[in-house]
């Protein structure tokens, strides 16, 4: 019987939220971020301060620790505004976006619609409508939208192991 071990950590970032987690399961070591947004200046500082206790704790001095899994439970500025300091400072392997039709994606949120001008923002939502790679800054992030034909379905070794 294999044994998972848990660390969650809910960050504080004012109005937002920026939750991490990291788990062990059958000696893989997975570590997620579920949104990544807050008040200016708290989000940031807390972003830079996880992406260097990752650092430390894989081992790496001179490289972007790596993050499995970031997961956006819907895109208010106060769920998203960490992502620029997050990709820049942390390399992001996949991002699920929530359980939303081709319409809903389109309107998706008044204050991430207003901010649009921000090429991180054009580029997430390039890649929700099209289901491709998000590229940012030499990154390319694997984007899977959550739908109704993979909601109930999706696998560990789809979401993680691949």
């Amino acid at each position: 019987m294999s044994e998972m071990k848990v660390k969650r950590v809910l960050h504080p970032i004012g109005q937002g939220a920026f939750y991490t987690e990291s788990f062990t399961y059958n000696e893989r070591k997975c570590n997620v971020i579920f949104d990544c947004g807050g008040t200016k200046g708290y989000i940031e500082d807390e972003v830079r301060t996880y992406c260097r206790f990752l650092a430390y704790q894989q081992q790496i001095e001179d490289q972007k620790p790596v993050v499995d899994a970031l997961f956006i439970s819907h895109f208010d500025d106060d769920h998203v505004n960490g992502l620029e300091t997050l990709f820049n400072n942390a390399r992001v392997l996949r991002i699920f976006l929530p359980l939303l039709n081709d319409d809903e994606i389109w309107a998706i949120s008044p204050s991430f619609v207003n901010n649009l001008r921000n090429p991180l923002y054009q580029n997430l939502l390039k890649a929700a409508i099209h289901e491709i790679p998000l590229e940012w800054e030499g990154q390319s992030i694997k984007v899977v939208r959550i739908n109704k034909n993979n909601a109930d379905s999706a696998r560990e070794s789809e979401l993680f192991l691949d």
